[in-house]
């Protein structure tokens, strides 16, 4: 088949695509909750001939991969990305239901119509068409989708992982990339720092320690470590960044604190190491403690979240460049990534080099009125088939 037949196919299937992504909307599969998700996605993979297991890290918590070999010897194409989303949160900054697939002036609303349902539809009916064209001729295309990547992927690609049940020798995770090309990402850090203190009656607050008070110390040379962050850069990912992410202290109001918890979100990039941003932290509390005998703090990394950095001409790279140029009609452009995404994991356990690509818009990731255009969708959906022509073949 040619790439004009393949071309006109996806055209032909534009109606069923954008169906399949509503279907896919209209399951809440936050975090946790991915079991129906599952079973509508190894459904459809079945159903396209392709070899299908569910493995569960725990019940109710399924990834569904799939497989499709072609006759000749050739590379594995790794495809990957997440059933699970956030939550919607509060129903009224949504003009219309966060569940409902809601199609308006060309977009489709939703939780998860970015992120990361757009990809990983857009990869799922990519892939249904390229079976139904024939399956590939060469190599293998394996099809992971995932849960629990909003939560770091211990039970979803971390325990595929660990399993040995990831294999590639390159690969797409189908994150919102705008339909842009994206070779790195940001690793998060998330550190718990605990200041100790003394309780006393709120009378007579003198007679304790107020941990909360230590606490503010902490927050209050944020900034001027922000500041040397900023003077660090990387050329597709920005600069590295820290956030107060959440913070609880106290038992009661009328008791001075001795307790205080704050978990701070470090933004890492590639050029950085995980182990130097956590000694940024623990000396700006070194510093604090030295000034202030009384003042007792500690630290606990809560997760460590690899950045990562692909090397431009990793192989899927020209075939992707290429389709993109062939549907849009215009050269791709390369970026990064603010947040991690299962990439880092799939380099770092098992080296295996992916890149990002799908049509979801960041402006709109974990926000009410999410969407997805779906021009931009079917786009990413001929991408992908186009890549796989090109790596894998096309069986006659």
């Amino acid at each position: 088949m040619t790439r004009d037949e393949l071309r006109r196919l996806v055209q032909s299937r534009r109606e069923r695509a954008i169906t399949f992504l509503q279907e896919a909307i209209r399951i809440p599969s936050i975090t946790k909750h991915e079991r129906e998700m599952g079973a509508f996605l190894a459904q459809t993979l079945r159903a396209t001939g392709m070899e299908v297991r569910v493995v569960e890290a725990e019940p109710g918590h399924p990834n569904v991969l799939a497989s499709a070999r072609g006759p000749e010897a050739g590379p594995v194409f790794l495809l990957n990305d997440h059933m699970d989303v956030v939550p919607p949160g509060p129903r009224d900054e949504w003009d219309v239901d966060p569940f409902g697939g809601v199609i308006r002036d060309g977009w489709l609303y939703g939780r998860g119509a970015v992120d990361s349902k757009g990809g990983l539809c857009a990869m799922v009916m990519a892939t249904e068409i390229l079976m139904a064209a024939g399956g590939p001729a060469r190599g293998e295309l394996f099809v992971t989708t995932v849960c629990d990547e909003e939560v770091g992927g211990q039970l979803g690609t971390r325990h595929l992982l660990r399993e040995g049940l990831i294999r590639g020798d390159f690969g797409i995770v189908a994150e919102p990339t705008g339909n842009r090309i994206e070779i790195a990402t940001k690793g998060v850090l998330h550190v718990e720092v605990t200041t100790k203190g003394r309780m006393a009656h709120a009378g007579k607050p003198w007679a304790g320690i107020n941990a909360i008070e230590h606490m503010t110390r902490v927050i209050d040379q944020l900034p001027a470590l922000r500041q040397r962050l900023e003077r660090r850069q990387h050329p597709l990912v920005g600069r590295p960044a820290i956030t107060v992410g959440t913070i609880a202290g106290g038992t009661v109001p009328n008791m001075v604190a001795s307790e205080c918890r704050m978990v701070l979100d470090r933004r890492v990039i590639p050029s950085e190491s995980p182990a130097a941003a956590l000694t940024e932290i623990e000396q700006v509390i070194a510093e604090l403690g030295a000034a202030d005998p009384q003042f007792s703090a500690s630290t606990r990394t809560v997760l460590d979240w690899p950045s990562v950095e692909v090397a431009p001409d990793v192989p899927v790279m020209p075939a992707l460049r290429e389709a993109i140029r062939e549907v849009t009609g215009r050269e791709p452009e390369l970026g990064g990534k603010d947040g991690g995404t299962d990439a880092a994991w799939i380099w770092k356990e098992a080296r295996i080099p992916m890149i990002h690509f799908s049509p979801g818009d960041s402006r709109f990731v974990i926000s009410a009125n999410e969407r997805v255009e779906l021009d931009a969708y079917i786009m990413a959906i001929e991408a992908f088939v186009l890549t796989f022509e090109r790596i894998l073949g096309v069986a006659r």
